[in-house]
């Protein structure tokens, strides 16, 4: 099994998005056709900071743009580039209050 799978195997009970279709292979998938965000890197040059970044890239994003009327474009975080078509959230889909 390759380390991809092993990592999604891993990870899926921590969240309710289908790993399958979120952590894509860029040579293999076209991660831009439905994703408002895609975060991309070269793992031989990921560093910790590089992971810190993306476990809080969520806020990163909302205090950078939090008053930007427009935040489509590509950035260069470390060695992350982060492409961004926007930023709906869907935290009212995940949630359930009974």
């Amino acid at each position: 099994m390759g380390r991809l799978q092993d990592y999604i195997e891993m990870e899926q009970s921590n969240t309710k998005f289908d790993l399958n279709k979120r952590v894509l292979i860029k040579d293999e998938n076209d991660p831009y056709a439905e994703n408002d965000i895609v975060v991309e890197f070269d793992v031989k040059h990921l560093t910790q900071g590089d992971v810190n970044m993306i476990y809080n890239l969520s806020d990163i994003i909302t205090q950078t743009f939090k008053d930007a009327e427009d935040v489509q474009g590509e950035y260069q975080i470390g060695n992350l580039k982060v492409t961004i078509m926007g930023i709906d959230t869907y935290e009212h889909e995940l949630i359930k209050l009974k």
